[in-house]
């Protein structure tokens, strides 16, 4: 199995890395007390870097939108999912709770304000690619039933059978979701953007790993994914 590239994506952004993160043998729960207090703490740190700032202010959040904005997305329509969940934070709300598996990488949206999403590699087929989509073809977003339809030009991720994430990171597919039964699973974040730095994209990676592996022990690898190197062999 392989995660690729398509070539004609760095037509559109050559300046794109895609950060991996594969973990093994995870012991993943509904809850965890230690990663809720870190989940709070990450909150607190997020809310005072936000004094007298506007979300646009920060690096990561801006170069997100414009990469929207270069697909041919509303922001009004489509945000980005990291400055979504910013801005659900920022207002007030709980923060989501999925598993221990998935709130671990989203409170470290909090700390790098990068996207971060993730497969069961026990359900996917093949090989994972992020692609252009030629329209029309079926997904079922997470927690639904009725299908939607890619459209033409759409950027997504798929597998062999199916679309896995629709607008690259806008919204994940149902059937490959992380559960608390997953063992075995594939982590991404996406810099697509020169302004966003690489640095801030292995810093997103190794907290990751630190997060997942404190709580859930497990086996981590983690790889980087650029115009020179396109693809991987992810297991």
């Amino acid at each position: 199995m392989k995660f690729i590239i398509q070539y004609d994506i760095f037509r559109i952004f050559p300046d794109l890395r895609i950060g991996v993160v594969l973990g093994r043998g995870l012991q993943i729960r509904k809850s965890l007390e230690e990663l809720e207090n870190l989940i709070e703490d990450n909150m607190k740190n997020l809310l005072k870097r936000m004094e007298n700032k506007k979300l646009l202010d920060f690096t990561n959040i801006k170069a997100w939108r414009e990469t929207y904005r270069q697909m041919g997305l509303n922001h009004k329509k489509y945000k980005p999912t990291v400055e979504a969940l910013m801005r659900r934070m920022i207002k007030g709300h709980p923060f989501p709770v999925i598993n221990t598996a998935v709130n671990a990488y989203l409170a470290v949206k909090l700390l790098t304000m990068l996207p971060i999403s993730g497969y069961d590699l026990a359900a996917i087929d093949g090989d994972i690619r992020l692609r252009i989509s030629k329209g029309g073809e079926q997904f079922v977003p997470s927690g639904k039933v009725d299908r939607e339809f890619t459209v033409p030009g759409e950027f997504v991720y798929s597998d062999n059978k199916t679309i896995l994430t629709r607008h690259w990171n806008y919204r994940d597919c149902d059937h490959a979701k992380i559960t608390k039964n997953s063992t075995l699973i594939f982590l991404s974040s996406e810099a697509a953007l020169k302004d966003i730095s690489t640095q801030d994209l292995i810093e997103t990676l190794y907290k990751i790993i630190e997060y997942e592996s404190t709580f859930f022990q497990g086996i981590y690898s983690t790889f980087i994914l650029d115009n020179i190197n396109p693809e991987v062999e992810i297991r």
